[in-house]
């Protein structure tokens, strides 16, 4: 059976013992039904994965002993900051969820004038809250340490106009494009643009060559907003990164 994973966001240290968080207690004790004596592995975004045992296991208090803490080595090779067009909502978390596996660094949604789906400035806060909370899931799934950072949605000209560093290499995905991904030359780290339903408009897919993105195809058929992310993602790391 495979160790559960529980993120803490709080400091963690090898030897102590600590009481879980109410909402990880409840993962543990009630949905996995684990009990004194079973192993987990917590961890709090700093890179490092941390053994423990939990030594008590009830509804309303489970605490736990940290053993010595250890280096996750599942994290990409490769730097991905994804500025994705926000969609509706099963579908934006879908992406969500899938590119934190496939190794996303950075996610910043964005709105473009196609997006169907608009967040309204009282609403920020509470999608924001539940899209962090679908990036934790996925990384205890998925085995990785780091939380990809989540940015605030912003519009897609401002988060242009931000971007950096120069040396990354800044894609498009764009199904009219000319040229697939792999004659692009490979980069340590890359910003991927993909739009949301119904893709980027010409404005916008003129603004992104102002400030400096390669527009590529991944073949022939045409893919759904929430498919586009995983299948660039997947690709991308098959032929720069890890997933050889």
């Amino acid at each position: 059976m495979r160790t559960p994973r529980c993120y803490l966001e709080r400091p963690l240290d090898g030897g102590c013992e600590i009481a879980l968080d109410p909402e990880p207690r409840n993962h543990c004790i009630r949905v996995l039904r684990l009990q004194a004596g079973d192993p987990l592995i917590l961890f709090n975004g700093d890179g490092y994965d941390y053994p423990a045992t939990l030594i008590t296991a009830q509804r309303q208090q489970a605490t736990v002993r940290l053993g010595t803490r250890c280096e996750n080595r599942n994290e990409p090779m490769l730097a991905v900051h994804l500025g994705l067009g926000v969609t509706k909502g099963d579908s934006m978390e879908l992406a969500l969820q899938k590119a934190v596996e496939l190794g996303v660094s950075e996610i910043s949604p964005l709105h473009c004038q196609r997006s169907v789906s608009r967040i309204h400035s009282d609403r920020t806060a509470k999608r924001m809250e539940r899209w962090r909370g679908i990036l934790i899931a996925a990384c205890e799934q998925c085995g990785r340490s780091r939380l990809p950072t989540l940015h605030p949605p912003r519009p897609l000209s401002d988060w242009l106009a931000s971007i950096g560093p120069e040396s990354a290499r800044r894609l498009l995905l764009e199904p009219r494009s000319t040229q697939g991904l792999s004659a692009i030359e490979p980069a340590a780290s890359v910003v991927l643009l993909i739009g949301p339903e119904g893709g980027v408009s010409e404005g916008e897919r003129s603004l992104s060559a102002l400030h400096g993105f390669q527009e590529i195809h991944l073949g022939p058929r045409i893919l759904r907003a929430e498919t586009a992310p995983i299948a660039a993602l997947a690709a991308l790391h098959a032929l720069w990164g890890d997933l050889q």
